[in-house]
């Protein structure tokens, strides 16, 4: 045979040999690809850390004799080299595994096949010698799953949440405020032929979620200046032009945002209510006259007071002080 047609014969094969190796593909070459996040979950702490838990969804399929390594913060969780009381499981089946202290990781064995994108729980009983929940709010595990050949196929990590919640506080003082518009109420010159009034007005503001009462006292009856005379106070629901008399209507109840929570307060010895009522004597002290049971938004209210006389009543410069205060319910 032409040496010639050996050489060109062998050189031909060894193209087709070569161009077959370039053609073929290799399994081992594919790029490792991530994995979603997983879980870890921890029972215990400290010395006794209890069993580890992770969970995870693979990427590619899993055969017999692949890897899962779990590499372990070391400071945190590190593992514990006696595997004497070691107990692991993937997906409920007992698998075989293996401690590496100095890397601080844990590999298993995969025994039966696993496929592409399915969820992974594996189960460790005492395999860290301790860990440490303190450190940090959340901290992860790596996960790397390498073929029997020790190639790689995906890597990723589980996630372990210690604390991660923040607690945010905050103190809104208590105010309240009771403001009048007018202190002196002059009611002029009485006459028998009518009734005279004055009004003052008072605003309440208060954010109190159980609301205020208002108050009112007297220093005595309104009288002349040696407190020998007085007018009487009313014992009707009126005062009336020609009989004497004195005494307040509370009224108009209003606020800036048409939300009104003040109201008159009728239970305290019924003093107070609709009509006109007598003030209270200086004996009785402070008597409730306002109240709300929530908070009190600028609420508003009259005060008008009343005065009539007969043709016995004695001619006189008559004066009273009266006091409003305020106090937040419990």
């Amino acid at each position: 045979m032409n040496k010639n047609v050996l050489r060109k014969v062998s050189f031909l094969t060894l193209c087709a040999f070569a161009n077959a190796m370039v053609a073929l593909p290799h399994a081992n070459a594919a790029t490792p690809k991530k994995i979603s996040d997983g879980v870890w979950e921890q029972t215990g702490s400290g010395s006794t850390p209890g069993t580890t838990t992770i969970s995870f969804t693979t990427g590619e399929a899993l055969a017999g004799g692949d890897k899962i390594i779990f590499t372990f913060p070391v400071t945190e969780a590190p593992v514990d080299s006696d595997t004497s009381d070691d107990t692991v499981t993937l997906n409920g089946a007992t698998t075989a595994h293996a401690i590496d202290a100095v890397d601080n990781s844990i590999t298993l064995t995969v025994g039966s096949a696993i496929s592409a994108n399915t969820p992974v729980t594996v189960e460790m009983a005492n395999v860290l010698s301790s860990y440490t929940a303190t450190t940090y709010a959340q901290q992860s595990v790596a996960i790397n799953i390498n073929n029997f050949e020790k190639y790689p196929y995906d890597f990723g990590l589980a996630i372990k949440t210690n604390d991660n919640t923040t607690d945010v506080t905050a103190t809104v003082p208590l105010f309240t405020t009771l403001a009048v518009d007018d202190v002196t109420m002059d009611l002029g010159t009485l006459s028998v032929a009518s009734v005279k009034e004055v009004t003052q007005t008072y605003e309440v503001h208060s954010n109190n979620r159980s609301g205020v009462q208002v108050y009112v006292e007297t220093d005595g009856d309104l009288r002349d200046a040696g407190g020998l005379n007085t007018i009487d106070r009313i014992t009707t629901d009126v005062v009336t032009a020609g009989t004497e008399g004195y005494g307040i209507e509370v009224s108009n109840f209003r606020s800036d945002d048409s939300v009104v929570t003040l109201a008159v307060e009728d239970t305290d010895n019924t003093l107070f209510g609709s009509g006109d009522d007598a003030l209270p004597t200086a004996a009785d002290g402070p008597k409730e006259i306002v109240d709300s049971a929530t908070t009190v938004n600028k609420d508003k209210f009259d005060i008008t007071y009343k005065a009539a006389i007969d043709g016995d009543t004695v001619a006189g410069e008559y004066s009273q002080v009266v006091t409003f205060t305020i106090a937040t319910n419990a």
